[in-house]
């Protein structure tokens, strides 16, 4: 019962941590998911797929300029992720209407354990009459009724403007459970923050925990972004 919503800007990361979220559900613990993507093909959505379950640079697996281990290791993720609960219906014209159907279609059919917006923003407005913002915050009272509804985790991913306020409504915070805002860590940050010093790996990203109802919030968890890869991985602090 359970809506999360995940905030970042425009090119940084938001399908990414999706669809790792997604291979930590579907694939590492055996749940059945769904993912709408209201920007992306379904080839689209392989070639990130791809990138992602093989740990090759995804501009690789776009060209095809792959070596035949390459080529190998692509199939053995693509394997994974066919036995897995991972469910993708990309819907460019999503509507919060069609939303409630899809999700009330794979609930009975596949008895989905979650559903993944990706993103909210791109949903067809039907209602003229209404701002963005009061649109927003509908589409995001949507997403938590059919999360209680259909007794399963919703996450939407979310635009945040240049300052990393929440676009649209910041009424939308009220309705979720969990808010987290991703964003790069800047090198002059890298540079002058002793404390990123201490990683296994130098942070490049970090997620922010505005929001936190059954835990805490306030905090800042450091992650490492490949973006060639479109990969994310943990950091861990070195001992001494």
């Amino acid at each position: 019962g359970d809506l999360i919503i995940l905030g970042a800007q425009t090119g940084h990361g938001k399908t990414s941590f999706a669809l790792h979220t997604a291979r930590a559900i579907a694939i590492g613990e055996r749940k059945n998911l769904l993912y709408l993507n209201t920007e992306m093909s379904r080839e689209q959505i392989a070639l990130r797929w791809g990138s992602i379950l093989s740990n090759i640079e995804h501009d690789k697996v776009r060209s095809g300029e792959l070596s035949s281990n390459e080529l190998t290791k692509i199939y053995a993720g693509y394997a994974l992720l066919r036995e897995s609960g991972f469910y993708s219906y990309p819907c460019p014209n999503l509507t919060p209407e069609k939303n409630i159907s899809i999700a009330r279609k794979f609930k009975t059919q596949k008895n989905i354990d979650m559903m993944i917006v990706d993103y909210v923003g791109r949903m067809d407005k039907q209602d003229p009459r209404l701002q963005e913002w009061q649109i927003l915050e509908q589409i995001v009272k949507t997403q938590k009724l059919l999360a209680q509804n259909l007794n399963m985790v919703v996450m939407c991913l979310v635009q945040l403007n240049p300052d990393g306020s929440l676009q649209g409504a910041k009424r939308m915070k009220n309705e979720c459970d969990l808010m987290l805002k991703l964003s790069p860590i800047s090198k002059e940050e890298q540079e002058e923050n002793d404390e990123l010093k201490k990683y296994n790996i130098m942070p490049n990203y970090s997620i922010f925990v505005e929001k936190n109802r059954d835990g805490q919030s306030g905090i800042r968890i450091p992650i490492y972004f490949d973006l060639a890869k479109q990969t994310m991985h943990n950091v861990e602090r070195v001992s001494l």
